[in-house]
């Protein structure tokens, strides 16, 4: 009797243990894909800012991350915090599959993967003259600059200033050092935001004219010296008299 009864003590056991171990590893399968984003185009030499959806709420939770060229990055992120890393000075290398794995001790929770390219610098579309602007109105741009300088302005901007006989056009980057190769957008309002942003104005003596948010302001590395370009940018005319169209080309002393 005592040997049937230890045999049904055994057989439950095995039966108790045999289902927390299939719920254990039910729990730990992965149930909801993770959604991972970063920029639409990331140029050879810029960082790359990898965010995650958080799914969870109310506590912290491990976010494992891998990528090519051996990167890794083990985090813990609060419930409130947005889960981001950022792998600096992207190369054809560092090209390919990064994934994140949110833990919660060894059991994987939620997993995400995403398939990043990496694309060289490309050239403007439009040849222009050095340090020199066109313009579509007399006055405003149709000009050469001869004395062209840079500065921090700021903690968290990049001033570039080219000087003309009678008028001046300006760069305000959103970053606190030269900027690196890549293709910026133009940004209309005074105080600069977001990523990879450049704030254009021509000064006259008279009035002083922004160009439109949205144009492509392409920065390039030619014979050592930090090259800006824009086509076509379209300037807008506190004065009302319609839209300006400019294209222009500053080379860094």
């Amino acid at each position: 009797m005592k040997l049937i009864t230890t045999i049904i003590i055994i057989v439950i056991l095995a039966l108790f243990l045999n289902a927390c171990k299939k719920l254990q590893e039910e729990s730990c399968s992965p149930t909801e894909p993770v959604t991972l984003t970063t920029d639409s185009v990331i140029y050879e030499g810029w960082p790359m800012y990898l965010s995650a959806d958080n799914y969870y709420t109310g506590q912290s939770f491990t976010y494992k991350w891998k990528g090519p060229a051996g990167w890794s990055k083990e985090s813990v992120y609060p419930s409130s915090d947005s889960p981001m890393e950022i792998v600096d000075s992207m190369t054809a290398a560092k090209a390919g599959i990064y994934m994140v794995d949110i833990m919660s001790e060894d059991c994987i929770l939620k997993h995400g993967e995403i398939n990043i390219q990496v694309v060289p610098v490309p050239n403007p579309p439009c040849t222009v003259t050095n340090n020199s602007t066109t313009t579509s109105v007399a006055g405003i741009g149709g000009t050469t600059y001869n004395n062209i300088e840079g500065s921090t302005a700021g903690s968290s901007t990049y001033f570039i200033e080219a000087l003309g006989s009678s008028q001046n056009i300006s760069f305000l980057f959103n970053d606190n050092d030269i900027p690196i190769p890549g293709v910026y957008t133009s940004y209309h309002e005074q105080f600069i935001s977001g990523l990879n942003r450049v704030r254009i104005t021509i000064n006259t003596p008279l009035q002083y004219y922004n160009m439109n948010s949205g144009h492509a302001v392409y920065v390039n590395l030619v014979n050592g010296h930090t090259v800006i370009s824009f086509c076509n940018g379209v300037f807008h005319d506190p004065s009302g008299n319609g839209a300006i169209t400019i294209s222009g080309k500053i080379t860094l002393p």
